[in-house]
Order: structure tokens, then C-alpha cells, then sequence
């Protein structure tokens, strides 16, 4: 897989997720991942393990949905609102770059 292949599926996944925030499962906010097509969850899963565990958009979701998660109102001292609007700015610079 690489980096345009990831964000043509990860990016719509991280959009639907993002539009779903504020349904708590009971400590469970679905992620990007639970939006993308089963069969290729595994090397979605993969890649960001080992080409993009560094990455900052990754990182910055990873720990939105995590605070999501446990009804936190902040990541490091920032509003969650203010992180979400993070990410949609990397996710839009990211995206027009692989459009």
C-alpha cells in the first residue's frame, strides 16, 4: 500500500467517523477504522502501524477518539472542539494533496 492508496480510503472513513463523534457507545466512539470495508482493514491497519505511526494527523485522531471515548472536554489541555478542528484542517491539506 502506499500513502495515496491509504488517505483515498482512510480520509472518507475519517470524514464519517468525525460526523458520528457525539454517539458514545458507552466509552466507545467509532474510529476511522470501523468505517472501512472490512477486507481491506487489516492493511489499512498495517500501514499506520508501520509507515504512519508518527504521522500527525494519525496521532491527533488516535488521541481525539480516545478522549471522545471517555467524555473528555480536552486533549492536553486544548478543547476537543478545537483538536476536531485540527483535524479537519489536516485531513483538507491532505486531501487536496491525493485528490
Amino acid at each position: 500500500m502506499d500513502n495515496e492508496t491509504f488517505y483515498r480510503i482512510y480520509l472518507p472513513a475519517l470524514k464519517e467517523a468525525l460526523a458520528q463523534d457525539s454517539i458514545n457507545h458507552g466509552f466507545f466512539v467509532y474510529p476511522p477504522e470501523y468505517f472501512i470495508d472490512k477486507s481491506v482493514e487489516g492493511e489499512i491497519e498495517s500501514f499506520i502501524e508501520n509507515e504512519l505511526a508518527e504521522d500527525k494527523l494519525i496521532q491527533l485522531v488516535d488521541e481525539y477518539f480516545d478522549a471522545k471515548s471517555h467524555y473528555a472536554t480536552e486533549v492536553r489541555g486544548v478543547p476537543i472542539q478545537i483538536i476536531k478542528g485540527r483535524i479537519i484542517n489536516e485531513m483538507n491539506v491532505v486531501g487536496k494533496y491525493y485528490e
